[in-house]
């Protein structure tokens, strides 16, 4: 909460200053560069036999979950705010995902369970695939096969794109396979790039060389799925499970003063990633937009909360 404050306070001192916002941030950033650091950090501390106690629940939190809970925000926004369907279902598409940055944060201030955090937070790491498909889906739905996300953003795309006639276009079985190809490619990047790594570190016994490995691990793997069309955040969700559960683990491949060493750092990196992540939030909010909007941005909150109430 400092951290937002402070950002709120840097972005209303350069208003003050220069008349007009000046601060401008490309979200990108914050999904290629501050995310992954957080996902894998948060996955390597993952135990393997912890996960395979959780899986089916993490499975569908991460697909029926947000499937759901889109459906029924949606629907509620609709009845209780009168919101357009096409307002009402994309804002639902992209608020249902749970945010990777704030779970992982918040769980490890409450210090909740380990089964809990561990379901929560892997779902929070796997739900990307799921939150892409569905908005693209409804964005299908709401504007036909041709509706692109150009570089102006979603909110230009919104603004520009709807309409008062609502074309109904959708191919469950084709939006079935894309959700496996972009999450199950994913996996199967963090996982190939994992293993091929693992054989490098088994090379190494120098602390700054297998982090400088791990760096490019995390990095890689997103980038590399992003390159292909696939779930660079699933992938590097995986890639933190396999080197948590077997790099780590094994003598062979990382001695045990390496570990320590590699395990610090990615723990001090998390926090930073964080950090960011909290001061990008306050830098970018509007207070005065928001303040004039409190009372709807309650009943949001309230109405997301029944929808993720309902299905869990």
């Amino acid at each position: 909460m400092m951290l937002v404050g402070l950002g709120i306070i840097i972005r209303l001192a350069t208003v003050l200053v220069n008349g007009f916002d000046q601060i401008k941030f490309d979200s990108n950033l914050i999904i290629n560069f501050v995310i992954p650091p957080l996902i894998f950090e948060a996955m390597m501390r993952i135990d393997y036999k912890d996960f395979t106690r959780v899986k089916i629940s993490v499975l569908l939190l991460s697909t029926l979950g947000v499937v759901i809970t889109t459906i029924v925000v949606g629907l509620l926004l609709m009845y209780l705010v009168h919101l357009p369907f096409q307002l009402a279902f994309l804002f639902a598409a992209l608020i249902s995902p749970t945010d990777a940055a704030i779970v992982i944060k918040t769980f490890k201030i409450l210090k909740v369970p380990r089964l809990l955090s561990t379901i929560v937070e892997m779902e929070s790491s796997f739900n990307d695939a799921t939150g892409i498909i569905i908005f693209t889906t409804v964005a299908g739905i709401v504007f036909g096969p041709v509706a692109t996300i150009t570089s102006g953003g979603i909110g230009d795309f919104i603004s520009t794109g709807i309409n008062d006639q609502t074309q109904i276009n959708l191919d469950i079985l084709h939006e079935i396979g894309q959700f496996l190809l972009v999450a199950l490619g994913g996996v199967a990047i963090g996982l190939a790039i994992a293993i091929i790594t693992n054989r490098l570190h088994s090379l190494m016994n120098n602390p700054f060389s297998e982090i400088s490995l791990t760096i490019t691990t995390v990095f890689g793997s997103a980038m590399v799925a992003n390159a292909f069309g696939l779930s660079g955040l699933i992938a590097v969700a995986s890639t933190g499970l396999y080197f948590g559960n077997v790099t780590m683990r094994k003598e062979s491949s990382m001695s045990k003063e390496v570990r320590d060493t590699v395990s610090n750092f990615w723990e001090i990196a998390a926090f930073f990633a964080n950090s960011l992540a909290f001061l990008f939030l306050g830098v970018t909010m509007n207070i005065i937009s928001i303040s004039q909007e409190i009372p709807l941005i309650l009943l949001v909150f309230v109405v997301v909360l029944i929808a993720r109430a309902l299905f869990t």
